[in-house]
């Protein structure tokens, strides 16, 4: 356990922020300190409906059949998370990836015609390998704890979970923010809010320029902070993700065991948000 601390501890520590296979630049994905040379036998759990939270029973079932690929494209699992972040009364699982500095990525998975799906990845092989019909390949989540998915209500009485996304290397640096919501299908989407682009002088460290954006739409200076005026002060629900990172205890680790003690425990102290 205390190579696992040391080695985050390491992480943290890094003046750079790079995402999964984000850039060139951005340094590599350290790989899976180890791998189980044995699983236990995996039975399916039967799955009813998802007013019980049935869907809990199909994340762990996911997890099991998929350690070994989801850590050998990703690093390890640094944390495991549950959140209906879509208000839909059905969770989204939640997977933290290894990271490479102070921002990890953040993989998103929800239910389709009852089988586990990504609909969004920071570390791009996750999502091509479980991509569902409703996969966004361009909006991911890089970010340093659960504490980071809010549930707030706008004074318009709007409701919805939102994030807060941050990562860069020596030259561009950005924090955007996200809605979160759903399809005509009531699989969850992620809607960018704003962006804020920085760019810098790597020799220097000088701030060159600062760009602020919605997607391909520019933002001027005035509605960038309108925008995170808003959200700032909305009415925070204080609605606290369950989830757990590796650092947390001694029964969670990056190994096969420890990963589903993460799981289980998020799904023991799993409340519906609404």
């Amino acid at each position: 356990m205390k190579k696992y601390i040391s080695l985050l501890l390491v992480l943290c520590l890094c003046c750079t922020v790079c995402g999964c296979s984000k850039t060139e630049e951005a340094a590599s994905t350290p790989a899976p300190t180890a791998t189980p040379t044995a699983l236990p036998e995996f039975v399916p759990s039967a799955v009813e409906n998802t007013e019980t939270h049935d869907e809990l029973r199909l994340y762990r079932d996911f997890l099991e059949l998929n350690y070994v690929p989801i850590t050998s494209v990703c690093g390890f699992i640094s944390g495991v998370g549950l959140c209906d972040l879509d208000l839909d009364g059905s969770a989204e699982l939640i997977l933290f990836d290894a990271g490479a500095s102070s921002s990890m990525g953040v993989q998103l998975f929800d239910i389709e015609n009852g089988a586990v799906v990504c609909v969004s990845a920071s570390c791009v092989e996750v999502g091509s390998l479980y991509k569902g019909s409703a996969f966004d390949k361009r909006h991911y989540v890089d970010t340093v704890d659960f504490s980071a998915f809010r549930l707030i209500e706008l004074a318009d009485g709007q409701l919805f979970f939102t994030v807060t996304s941050m990562n860069g290397d020596d030259t561009l640096r950005f924090i955007e923010r996200f809605r979160f919501g759903r399809d005509e299908n009531a699989m969850l989407t992620l809607s960018c809010l704003c962006c804020a682009n920085e760019g810098y002088d790597p020799e220097t460290g000088e701030l060159r320029y600062t760009v602020y954006t919605r997607d391909d739409a520019t933002l001027t200076d005035g509605e960038y902070t309108e925008i995170n005026a808003a959200l700032d002060s909305a009415h925070d629900l204080g609605y606290a993700v369950s989830g757990h990172f590796i650092w947390e205890s001694d029964s969670y680790s990056s190994e096969y065991s420890g990963v589903m003690a993460m799981y289980d425990a998020a799904a023991d102290g799993y409340t519906p948000a609404v």
